[in-house]
């Protein structure tokens, strides 16, 4: 007999499937194991890549609802997730071309420190330090400062 695995993700588990001769067919539900987080590293470089691509979803998807955007100085610019997609949502759609590059980056614990160069139409360049703090493979406050 032999068995495989698989990840439903709208409900969080793996499953145990049996193969026969027809087609899967699951007998039984583990419980209890869960997918690995992103680490903090993998969950900025999914909303970078995001950015990048000018996917709204995907770049909403890697905050949590909770989340804050913020000045370094502690000023809370965008105080949830939608207040985030607000913002970033019609940048998206009215400069398709803009992008971010990390030239440096520090990782420590769970936070990621990326100076971002940003180039967005024609505009003048924008150097910023975003530190970004990620809890549950979810950015939950990224502060920033103009370089």
């Amino acid at each position: 007999m032999v068995w495989t695995f698989s990840w439903d993700i709208m409900s969080g588990i793996y499953l145990l499937h049996k193969l026969e001769s027809k087609p899967l067919i699951m007998t039984a539900i583990l419980e209890n194991l869960t997918m690995p987080e992103r680490t903090p590293e993998e969950t900025v470089n999914a909303n970078i890549e995001a950015y990048n691509a000018r996917d709204i979803a995907a770049f909403i998807a890697t905050y949590a609802p909770e989340a804050k955007f913020c000045k370094l100085d502690g000023t809370v610019l965008l105080a949830d997730r939608a207040a985030i997609e607000g913002f970033h949502k019609p940048m998206f759609e009215t400069v398709p071309s803009g992008r971010c590059a990390i030239p440096q980056r520090v990782v420590m614990g769970n936070f990621v420190v990326d100076h971002e160069h940003l180039t967005m139409d024609g505009r003048p360049d924008m150097h910023v330090m975003l530190i970004s703090e990620v809890r549950d493979g979810l950015i939950v406050r990224a502060s920033y400062s103009p370089l």
